[in-house]
């Protein structure tokens, strides 16, 4: 007779119970799925104990060229190169039993080619943590390290053109430091590759350059092509001057890492068009009754006197009524009449229009000395400045204008100002407009 039990079965942990084994199963479906459809190949070992494979997904078998039914069995070794198959396998193994062992290696396919893979190998652990097997994933990275090797050579290559150049080569980062610079450029400046490396661009340039190369790196005022007339400063203290032809470097996605300069030593040729400016400046002077000084560098405008208020934007939108406001404000500090306030007032005016109208914005200045009771107002601009060709006419002939003078209005600047300080280059145009308390008696 068969004998009954009589103890009461728990429904709930049956239930609970066939719920795991279901999704256990699942998730075993699940895993086995993303095994087989993955490009990687994915291998395991058929104990902890041994290297014998005992997985093999199709992964596998596209890169290493051995059907499943070829390499199930087999030593982990026969994926290994000769010179150290087996020894290498068991290494690897012990130490993946420890922690997961991530690198770039070499293995050996069925034709006996190598492959170069990022491999990962992990142990496999049981829900008690014991190590019951090992799996290795590695992917196919040839293409990445042909590419590479192609890339290196490249490099060389473009960094040989780029040291044998004649030219200056100077690449600043987003910080405007030195990030590449090749030998003719070091040598131009007097210092060695090494000793510019990591430099700041403006510390070889003096404090009117840094202030244009700066506006213009900030405000990113150029594009690919753009050439700017520079004066650097060479290691023994002497003049560089230079034609810098800049590009800006960006990534993919168009945001900006740095800059590019072909450097051009133009110190001889920059030699022979200040001895032109000095002849020029002569006759300028002449013809204004030394009203006008032509200035070939930024010492030979006048010191600033003390400044009565900071630095003013100029736009076509705003700053200029402000800057006028300021002229009124120091004529009444420094005791200049009406008259003589109304007429700075006009050339300050005019020399700040023609600022916004041809560079498209400047910055403005008030300066006053009570004791002398002088005026003293600058106006500067990045602009492309004015052609020796245009000097003459730009600043003599009433009503001339052209884009990139100073043109409609500096004849009437010179008219009503005691003296007007002018330096123009194609990185823009620094004008310095001075007024007395009292008028100089001319010099006959």
């Amino acid at each position: 007779m068969d004998t009954i039990s009589t103890t009461p079965v728990d429904s709930t942990t049956t239930a609970t119970n066939l719920d795991k084994g279901q999704k256990a199963t699942t998730n075993r479906a699940f895993a086995d799925t993303v095994v087989d459809a993955t490009d990687d190949a994915i291998v395991g070992t058929a104990d902890n104990q041994s290297a014998t494979i005992g997985s093999w997904n199709p992964g596998a078998e596209q890169l290493y060229g051995y059907p499943a039914d070829e390499v199930i069995g087999q030593p982990f070794s026969i994926l290994e190169p000769e010179e150290s198959a087996g020894v290498e396998a068991t290494r690897k193994l012990n130490m993946a039993a420890k922690q997961s062992d991530k690198r770039e290696t070499v293995r050996r396919r069925k034709d006996g080619t190598r492959v170069h893979v990022r491999s990962w190998l992990t142990a496999v652990k049981n829900a008690c943590g014991q190590v019951i097997g090992y799996s290795s994933i590695a992917r196919d990275i040839t293409e990445r390290r042909s590419a590479e090797r192609e890339l290196r050579q490249g490099k060389s290559r473009y960094q040989g053109i780029v040291q044998a150049a004649t030219e200056g080569i100077w690449v600043i980062d987003t910080n405007n430091n030195t990030d590449f610079i090749n030998g003719a450029m070091a040598g131009m400046l007097g210092y060695t590759v090494d000793k510019m490396k990591g430099k700041s661009l403006f510390e070889f340039m003096d404090n009117a350059e840094t202030l244009v190369a700066s506006a213009s790196l900030e405000q990113r005022t150029y594009s690919s092509g753009t050439e700017r007339d520079v004066r650097l400063i060479r290691k023994n203290g002497d003049d560089l001057w230079a034609i810098l032809s800049i590009a800006p470097l960006v990534d993919d996605d168009g945001v900006y890492e740095g800059t590019l300069m072909m450097v051009t030593d133009v110190s001889d040729r920059r030699r022979e068009a200040d001895r032109q400016n000095r002849f020029l400046r002569d006759v300028l002077a002449s013809a204004t009754d030394g009203h006008l000084f032509l200035c070939s560098v930024s010492e030979e405008l006048p010191s600033p006197l003390t400044p009565l208020f900071g630095p003013v934007a100029l736009s076509k939108s705003d700053g200029m009524r402000e800057l006028r406001h300021e002229i009124r404000e120091a004529s009444n500090a420094a005791g200049l009449s009406d008259e003589r306030c109304i007429d700075l007032v006009t050339a300050v005016g005019e020399a700040s229009l023609n600022a916004v109208c041809h560079a498209g914005a400047g910055i403005g200045q008030v300066f006053v000395d009570r004791d002398r009771g002088t005026v003293q107002a600058s106006i500067s601009d990045f602009g492309s400045g004015i052609t020796v060709e245009n000097l003459p006419r730009a600043t003599l002939k009433r009503g001339y204008s052209s884009a990139g003078t100073l043109g409609h209005g500096f004849k009437m600047i010179l008219q009503t100002t005691d003296r007007v300080y002018l330096l123009t280059r194609n990185t823009g145009t620094t004008i310095v407009l001075e007024q007395d308390r009292v008028t100089a008696e001319p010099e006959w």
